[in-house]
């Protein structure tokens, strides 16, 4: 049997880390972080814990790779250069459906993320590993506003922002009865179709 080439060991590390990282963000985004410990993700993920100590010194760091994950999607999903190419209003449909997509195909990462807000102890931590993709994400909601001809970006940004997390939250709780579909068309028409209006 050939020794395994250091590529291989590197695949193996890849996959026992998703393996580890997708049992914890499961339990965490069903139990908490609080109410989950290690032996439950080592059972869920089915293996050792020690193992786990292999690649995490400590649940807390497990718990920040997964929010740097989260993070990590919302910042990769804001094209900047998409608003600079493209004609405003495709740009707002397109990211209003890719962002319900967004949230509806990650709906463990935001349970966790939105559990963690509801934690003091937890939300300035979570705050400052997200700030960037945060920063980001509202700089885009601003800029796309103006590019549309608002009166005032900011609020529009604001009540914008404000929708989309009260519908993601139905989403991710599993309470929304609407298609996804339906959601797009409803927001792209309260805020496009004002503007068609003026």
């Amino acid at each position: 049997m050939c020794p395994r080439t250091q590529q291989q060991f590197d695949q193996i590390r890849s996959q026992s880390i998703q393996n580890i990282s997708d049992a914890a963000l499961e339990l965490f985004a069903d139990r908490g972080y609080s109410g989950t410990s290690i032996a439950m993700i080592a059972k869920k993920a089915k293996i050792s814990k020690g193992l786990i100590y292999n690649y995490f010194d400590s649940k807390h760091e497990l718990l920040v790779h997964i929010m740097s994950n989260a993070f990590e999607l919302v910042h990769d999903f804001i094209d900047e250069d998409d608003l600079q190419k493209n004609e405003p209003r495709e740009v707002f449909s397109k990211t209003i459906k890719d962002a319900l997509e967004l949230i509806d195909q990650n709906k463990g990462y935001f349970r966790l993320l939105t559990s963690l807000m509801l934690h003091p102890d937890m939300l300035d931590e979570m705050l400052e590993i997200g700030n960037l993709a945060i920063s980001r994400a509202q700089r885009f909601s601003k800029e796309l506003f103006v590019k549309l001809g608002s009166d005032d970006p900011d609020r529009d940004a604001y009540l914008l922002d404000s929708m989309l997390d009260g519908i993601g939250m139905y989403i991710i709780m599993g309470y929304n009865t609407k298609p996804i579909d339906d959601i797009h068309r409803y927001i792209c028409d309260k805020f496009l179709l004002k503007r068609n209006q003026h």
